[in-house]
């Protein structure tokens, strides 16, 4: 359904849904671990670490169109190291 509004309306859609399983599957279990509210805890997929928040609004700013640039000016910083 949000697709097919963003296309009708012929606006950016970035589909953080797909993007972020797309990461987590790719980095694996231990590759997010970090990124959990409390690792070793309670699963909480929902909720980020402060790390973890960072690399999501990472991928986000990277989703974005090329045109949004000007906007983003020295937010494109390496992403920390866990």
């Amino acid at each position: 359904m949000v697709k097919q509004v963003a296309a009708e309306f012929q606006t950016p859609l970035v589909d953080l849904y797909q993007l972020t399983m797309d990461l987590f599957n790719q980095l694996g279990p231990s590759g997010t671990a970090f990124m959990q509210w409390a690792p070793g805890g309670p699963t909480d997929d929902m909720h980020f670490s402060p790390a973890g928040a960072l690399v999501i609004s990472r991928v986000v700013v990277n989703a974005l169109p090329d045109n949004f640039g000007p906007y983003l000016t020295g937010i494109f910083d390496p992403p920390p190291v866990p």
